[in-house]
């Protein structure tokens, strides 16, 4: 039991995975079609692996790598999912707000490590910062989803949540039940430990959160696109003399209810329209071109 709750196994196996959902993504851009966003998940996985393996290894390798280079890694990879989520929905990008707060993270945070060495203050700060970037996430995906699907059908904001408020408590558990020794990360209690399964547990949900979002949008595009073939398909009412057509579920009286059918088509298929005049039309309304017309078609 000791050796399963082991802080260097847990971290082992949080990092196997997050590079096992990375070789996933990239097989999953390589066959399916993506949409912008994606690639900034991808990139997530990969440091959110290389991250947890240089935690996994502290005491292991020089305190810079496993602990400064590590953590960037972690907080980097959080901040390309909210990255990420902002180009998938289309979203404004807080680039001067994410730049300030990172550059201030990682100064505090370098100082807790190699100016004044505080354990308790360096989980604080990962802790609050990942707790904020997975609440704006979840803000971010709340209103993407509802726009984008006209309705919120995705877990991920109330993973992305429950995510952001766990990462809030984690100082406050840590400081007042005295969970989190001062001297070694990796010798912190039994309760710590297991919240760090369940964080781990939910970051890997998310992340399938996040390929769920593509599923959902293909699938979208793919209804939206049969339906367009459909109506097509179908009975279209045409006049018989200026061949507008009908549009359905408005008043056939009313002249706005009639379309041409060259907009018609237009709209409903990814056909577009130009103009020429047939030799039956030329002869019928330009009788007098007519022969020059002719003429100029035996020349060709």
């Amino acid at each position: 039991m000791n050796e399963l709750f082991d802080m260097r196994t847990i971290l082992l196996f949080d990092s196997l995975l997050s590079l096992a959902i990375c070789l996933l993504m990239i097989h999953y851009a390589s066959t399916q079609k993506t949409y912008a966003g994606f690639s900034h998940w991808t990139a997530a996985a990969f440091l959110a692996s290389v991250g947890s393996l240089l935690v996994g290894l502290r005491d292991l390798v020089p305190v810079f790598v496993s602990i400064i280079i590590a953590n960037l890694s972690l907080t980097c990879s959080w901040l390309l999912v909210k990255r990420g989520l902002e180009a998938f929905f289309n979203q404004e990008p807080s680039y001067r707000l994410d730049a300030a707060l990172f550059v201030l993270f990682s100064s505090t945070f370098s100082y807790y490590t190699m100016g004044a060495p505080n354990l308790t203050a360096r989980v604080v700060l990962v802790s609050v910062y990942l707790g904020y970037l997975s609440l704006h996430s979840a803000r971010i995906t709340r209103i993407g989803t509802t726009k984008l699907f006209s309705s919120s059908k995705s877990f991920l904001p109330y993973w992305l949540l429950t995510s952001g408020l766990v990462c809030m408590a984690l100082p406050v558990v840590a400081f007042f039940e005295h969970l989190l020794p001062l001297s070694s990360f990796m010798a912190i209690n039994l309760p710590h430990k297991i919240c760090m399964i369940i964080v781990s547990c939910m970051h890997i949900v998310i992340y399938f959160g996040l390929i769920s979002l593509f599923c959902m949008r293909s699938t979208s595009e793919l209804v939206m696109s049969q339906n367009e073939v459909k109506v097509l398909k179908g009975f279209l009412p045409i006049c018989m003399h200026c061949k507008s057509i009908y549009l359905d579920g408005n008043i056939k009286e009313d002249p706005k209810s009639w379309k041409s059918i060259e907009s018609y088509i237009s709209q409903h298929s990814e056909a577009e329209f130009t103009h020429s005049i047939c030799p039956n039309c030329i002869k019928e309304h330009y009788s007098e071109h007519y022969s020059e017309y002719m003429t100029m078609l035996d020349g060709k």
